[in-house]
């Protein structure tokens, strides 16, 4: 009797954890209003109406992580941000962060993209900086940060405003406009559908993050965050493949039309270079050993006169040597009519001998001639021999 009713008790209890266990994991998950626009390849609706694009699969991912339910609500750009502002949408993907706008919603810290904007001309226009706007329609998103970082330039032209980059493209291609301002990604997926062309002049750099209405959802900010600082730091991530994926896509694009001239053109500056290097490399070594040959006989030319101005040198001090020893006797000299003496400019009369060898270099060795010898030394001349 008590085991049935324990029994009975045991079976009336798990009915009522199972009345009410069932409900509770059976309920919806959390429905999140995410507010979605044309920037094709970033977030966009394909032709079955479809959410896609870079920042519908990173959501995603994340939301199948965190059990929301996402219900996207399109819209223009500038009517997205106006819902999200209202408090109608819970998140707004691809959103431009800024000073001015942080003060209107709120941001997840982690960066999901760095994009910037290119000014696109109509075919045909040569626009090479931003001075040649002036006076020019340009056609603009409305709302777009882009926008707002362009007028800071000052230039004096007309403003087309359009609800989207495809407008943008739109007015260039029908001549509504001579320039208009487009998103770097949406520009490489899109210009071909235009006669539009791409100029050098890119503007307004920007961190793009996840916006959510001032003072809400920061649970669902700080999901993000910490979803994607997961994703991020592995580089075979959902995150990283799905860059990948999307980003390998543009430059395929790109590939037929500017990269291959581009390298082709590198290839072909490439040989000129190197032709160029190759015959500038034999003038160079004609030059240097050109030089080195002149070189070589102006060494040996100043060698030569080296030793002739040493050879000239040395010979003329060994004449100026010669020239101090040499002492010349020139003018009238004094001299005595009988003894022969000289006087000197002192006035004294001095032997012959003694005055030359004072004003000259010369020595006297003396001796007799015959002739003095017969007139002074007669008497001693050897008498002549008789023969006995």
């Amino acid at each position: 009797m008590w085991r049935s009713k324990i029994q009975n008790f045991i079976r009336l209890l798990i009915a009522l954890l199972l009345l009410f266990w069932l409900p509770a994991s059976g309920s919806a998950a959390e429905t999140v209003r995410v507010g979605i626009y044309q920037n094709k390849p970033k977030v966009y609706l394909d032709e079955a109406g479809r959410p896609a694009g870079i920042w519908v699969d990173l959501l995603g991912d994340i939301a199948r992580q965190e059990g929301w339910d996402l219900d996207y609500v399109p819209g223009t750009w500038q009517q997205c941000l106006d819902r999200l502002r209202a408090g109608k949408l819970d998140i707004m993907v691809d959103v431009a962060y800024s000073r001015d706008r942080a003060e209107m919603y709120d941001f997840n810290r982690e960066t999901v993209l760095s994009n910037w904007a290119r000014i696109y001309s109509r075919a045909g226009l040569d626009i090479e900086n931003v001075e040649q706007l002036q006076g020019k329609r340009v056609a603009v998103m409305q709302g777009g940060i882009s926008f707002e970082r362009f007028k800071q330039f000052n230039i004096a032209c007309e403003y087309v405003l359009c609800s989207g980059y495809k407008e943008v493209f739109q007015a260039l291609d029908r001549g509504a406009a001579e320039a208009g301002i487009i998103s770097r990604l949406y520009g490489l997926a899109e210009e071909d559908k235009y006669e539009v062309r791409r100029t050098p002049i890119v503007l307004a750099p920007v961190e793009l993050r996840f916006a959510f209405p001032k003072g809400h959802n920061q649970d669902l900010a700080a999901a993000i965050d910490q979803q994607l600082s997961v994703l991020k730091q592995d580089r075979n991530s959902f995150y990283n493949q799905t860059l990948e994926h999307w980003f390998d896509m543009r430059v395929e694009r790109e590939v037929p039309r500017a990269l291959l001239f581009g390298l082709a053109a590198a290839v072909g500056l490439g040989c000129l270079f190197a032709l160029f290097s190759l015959v500038l490399k034999q003038q160079v070594r004609s030059k240097t050993r050109e030089l080195k040959e002149r070189n070589t006989t102006l060494e040996e030319e100043i060698a030569r006169k080296t030793a002739a101005e040493t050879a000239l040198l040395n010979e003329r001090n060994r004449l100026q040597e010669a020239l101090v020893q040499v002492k010349t006797l020139k003018g009238l000299i004094p001299i005595c009519a009988n003894c022969k003496k000289i006087r000197d400019d002192q006035g004294y009369w001095n032997q012959i001998e003694f005055f030359i060898k004072k004003h000259s270099e010369a020595t006297f060795s003396h001796g007799i001639c015959p002739d003095c010898e017969a007139l002074l030394y007669s008497e001693f001349e050897e008498a002549p021999q008789v023969d006995k």
